[in-house]
């Protein structure tokens, strides 16, 4: 939106939940003037649901702080705004902005009530593009409306306050994660590599435990997406935009919760003029302004719109449901087809990754394919082990050094006895449960002048099923 030459001066209005942060500037960008900046507490526990009452109370701020522009840009905090990254295929925006109407019924829900929608990011002709579909619900942006006219101003644009200081931060660091600090909270922008940063809400206050906590959990978040982009998230940067006066021990603080080098936001970015340290989020909103470039989004003039409703009939009717239909299935499936190319390169580099430790464990599963038949319904080796324990002899040295059983239930067992007599009493005992059959036996007696040993091999067919009277 260009500016017309009535417009001398501009207002920025940043809402939060107990208080505004209001700039106002010059829009001949060569004057020399500071911006005027305060911030607006609202009174006697009134908030934004009561606009006419807080316009009243805003009309009279503005004069005592001697603010005299009356046209105003509002910045909306993230708190009151739902968003979602959506994909859009070559095509041109009005184009884009008709199927993004169509993603809304698909991605929002009713309960929400009515809502304003509107997109950031940039649509190609050429190749496909991610944009951030955002939308406002019409009953507060209907508030914002009330309160700024009770108060005898002129909204120009209804803007969303973090992308705006992201959009300001971007030309002076690259990379960069932004966060605003408010005394009433907080809010981050991750510039995940698209046209439209992906921002949240962190905390719906300032206070530093709380909203370290916060920042932990979204900076672990956000470095998983990092690593799979193949970005070092600690030679990222945070750029840090401090409305809420944070001492240098908790800027520390915040850089150590999030892994980041922490980085000002500078007010002279927004304002050459400006001397002040904090006010960047109403400054970050005028600077499209004076510079004639759009907001996006704008929710007071949004690109996306309800299609005109015309009453049709008969054939007419159903050509347009089914085309709509059409659509929806080509945008929906058009997702979903770039959504599980991501899932397959994703679940690709977990194998590539997995490779050597796969290769470590492939001899050891191959040794052990004989326990795939160690199922519940399916004891035959576990009966088996457990008849040859208990026919040992309990008063004799007679113990077991090897035990197979095959598939086929063939089975042989080698062990040690103190003597011949014992190594015969184990074999006249497997015979008596009456599971063991086709039992042989070879023993081998040790050497004359050595304790007393005999190596034994019991050779057999193990019957898992037969109950004899005595089993």
């Amino acid at each position: 939106m260009r500016l017309s030459a009535r417009q001398k001066r501009l207002l920025g209005i940043v809402v939060g939940e107990h208080s505004m942060l209001v700039a106002e500037v010059s829009c001949d960008r060569r004057a020399a003037t500071s911006p005027r900046l305060a911030e607006f507490a609202f009174p006697d526990q009134l908030m934004i649901d009561e606009p006419d009452a807080l316009g009243v109370q805003f009309t009279d701020f503005l004069t005592r702080n001697g603010f005299s522009a009356t046209d105003v840009v509002i910045g909306v905090p993230a708190k009151q705004l739902v968003a979602r990254q959506v994909e859009i295929p070559p095509t041109d925006p009005r184009t884009a902005a008709e199927l993004l109407w169509l993603q809304t019924t698909a991605h929002f829900l009713e309960d929400l009530g009515p809502m304003v929608f509107d997109f950031a990011g940039e649509t190609s002709s050429e190749r496909a593009t991610t944009v951030n579909l955002i939308g406002l619900q019409r009953n507060y942006l209907d508030r914002l409306l009330a309160f700024v006219r009770t108060a005898g101003l002129k909204p120009i644009a209804v803007h969303a306050t973090i992308s705006a200081l992201a959009a300001a931060t971007s030309p002076h660091v690259n990379d960069a994660i932004c966060l605003s600090v408010r005394c009433d909270g907080a809010e981050l922008a991750l510039d995940d590599g698209s046209s439209a940063p992906l921002f949240k809400h962190v905390a719906s206050t300032a206070a530093l435990p709380r909203l370290l906590t916060e920042l932990r959990r979204h900076a672990v978040a956000n470095a998983s997406a990092t690593n799979r982009s193949g970005t070092d998230q600690s030679l990222r940067k945070l750029v840090l935009w401090n409305d809420s006066g944070l001492d240098g021990d908790a800027v520390s603080a915040i850089s150590q919760a999030t892994n980041m080098d922490v980085v000002s936001g500078k007010i002279r970015w927004l304002d050459g003029a400006a001397a002040a340290s904090t006010g960047g989020a109403p400054l970050a909103l005028l600077l499209p302004m004076r510079q004639g470039q759009r907001l996006a989004p704008d929710f007071l003039r949004p690109r996306i719109k309800a299609p005109k409703r015309r009453a049709l009939t008969g054939p007419t009717a159903a050509i347009c449901a089914a085309v709509a239909a059409v659509l929806i299935i080509v945008m929906v499936g058009y997702g979903d087809v770039l959504h599980i190319q991501g899932q397959i390169a994703s679940t690709r580099d977990q194998l590539d990754a997995l490779g050597p430790q796969l290769e470590t464990a492939r001899p050891f599963a191959i040794q052990m394919q004989f326990a795939k038949t160690f199922q519940p319904g399916q004891l035959s080796y576990l009966r088996c082990l457990k008849d040859l324990t208990v026919s040992i002899p309990q008063q004799s040295q007679t113990y077991l050094t090897s035990f197979m059983l095959g598939a086929d239930m063939k089975g042989v067992c080698v062990g040690h006895s103190g003597s011949e007599q014992d190594a015969l009493d184990l074999l006249d005992k497997l015979n008596a449960t009456g599971r063991f059959t086709g039992l042989n036996r070879k023993l081998d007696a040790r050497p004359k002048g050595k304790l007393a040993d005999v190596l034994f091999t019991i050779s057999f067919t193990y019957l898992p099923d037969k109950v004899t009277a005595g089993g």
